[in-house]
């Protein structure tokens, strides 16, 4: 062999390498057949320099011809009886073929052949189940050599995994949907549980607390001091029941409504709660700061909601503070995330996490009154929106609660 002659044949064998490496990578990232025959089938004419090259695969008795690359059309998506096709037979035998001449040989059907160009081809089978075949073809006689047929069969190898990978990949999609479909249903059957349950303790209650007061006002005489604080016990203990239930009823309806989405402008809806908290509690001097131009596209109600409830609890939190101040801005260089702060009580940053579960409270009832249901509104509310929530604070230097209302694109 001469020296040109040679460095020929390596330039070739080291293009074919890149080729076989190249289609490997991109196997991998592969989910599904047609995916995989669509790398296959280019990458098969390639390595070999064929007219044509086609992605067969079995289903039941019939050989299904899914992709094919070739000069002129040949059988995509056709479907041929199993023993009719020289796919077939490679499948079933497990055996790569190389046709010189497709009239000449009997396992050929000859009339699917004869309106093509095919002269010459190669089948390679894919082994795994269910089975699948590679076919190269050339349009003028072409008797393939042993680097072509090895080069094919390392192809046929790398498919193989690929097509496992995929059923596994697919099966795992399945198991997530199914097991994604049943969370849904338990969720949905927990909240109409909760809604029931809470609506249904409303009736008991009112009479509960009803007759204790009624009790207290017209026995007070006879039951004498200690029977009148047991029945104040009972009217307060009740009074927190309902709140509680107040609360177990605002979590269903936020987890049962859809979401109505609009233009909305935070800063205006803000300033609105200042204005009612600050009305609400005359007495208090709190500094509040809004950023302007605080816009978003969400549902305005369920958005008033979550400022609601976060620049409340900043204007309850700030309680004990000599010079309370409260704020609410974008967060720094995140254009979809807001931050409400407040130089209060703060918390321990080690228990950040427990704040945005149903009546989880990190302060005592007589420090702070509340039911711990807020937060978690909050919560459900932005992850409605498809944002997150999160919470970063001090015991006695304040906290900041941060929440995003990603742009909406349907």
């Amino acid at each position: 062999m001469s020296s040109d002659a040679g460095r020929g044949a390596e330039t070739n064998a080291r293009q074919s390498a890149e080729l076989l490496i190249a289609a490997i990578r991109a196997l991998s990232s592969a989910r599904s057949p047609r995916g995989i025959a669509q790398i296959v089938k280019r990458t098969a004419r390639a390595l070999v320099g064929a007219d044509g090259a086609t992605f067969v695969l079995l289903e039941g008795n019939q050989c299904f011809y899914l992709e094919e690359d070739a000069i002129s059309p040949l059988w995509k998506g056709q479907r041929f009886p199993l023993e009719d096709c020289i796919s077939g037979w490679v499948m079933l035998n497990q055996q790569q073929v190389a046709i010189e001449d497709v009239f000449g040989d009997a396992r050929i059907p000859h009339a699917a052949y004869q309106p093509t160009f095919v002269k010459s081809l190669v089948m390679t089978p894919v082994r795994r189940e269910p089975a699948a075949a590679i076919g190269v073809y050339w349009a003028k006689p072409h008797g393939a050599s042993a680097e072509e047929r090895t080069l094919l069969q390392d192809l046929a190898d790398a498919t193989a995994e690929a097509l496992d990978n995929a059923a596994a990949y697919s099966e795992l999609e399945r198991r997530a949907e199914r097991r994604t479909q049943e969370l849904m249903a338990a969720n949905r059957e927990l909240e109409t549980f909760s809604y029931s349950v809470a609506h249904d303790l409303r009736s008991p209650l009112t009479c509960i607390v009803g007759f204790a007061d009624l009790l207290e006002r017209r026995y007070a005489v006879s039951l004498g001091p200690k029977g009148q604080e047991i029945l104040r016990e009972i009217v307060r203990s009740g009074q927190t029941m309902s709140t509680l239930i107040d609360g177990l009823l605002s979590l269903a309806q936020q987890a049962r409504g859809s979401l109505k989405r609009e233009p909305v402008d935070l800063t205006a809806i803000a300033e609105r709660v200042v204005a009612s908290l600050h009305a609400q509690q005359p007495a208090r001097a709190v500094a509040c700061s809004i950023e302007p131009n605080l816009n978003v596209e969400g549902d305005s109600t369920l958005l008033e909601l979550v400022l609601s409830n976060l620049l409340g609890n900043a204007f309850k939190y700030t309680g004990k503070v000599e010079r309370p101040e409260v704020r609410l801005a974008r967060a720094p260089e995140q254009a979809d995330t807001f931050v409400v702060q407040d130089n209060g009580a703060g918390f321990e940053a080690a228990r950040a996490g427990r704040l945005f579960a149903p009546f989880q409270r990190l302060h005592q009832e007589s420090e702070f009154p509340g039911t711990g249901v807020g937060l978690a509104t909050v919560a459900r509310i932005v992850r409605k929106h498809g944002g997150s929530v999160w919470a970063e604070g001090e015991e006695g230097k304040g906290a900041s609660f941060f929440f995003s209302v990603p742009h909406y694109d349907p």
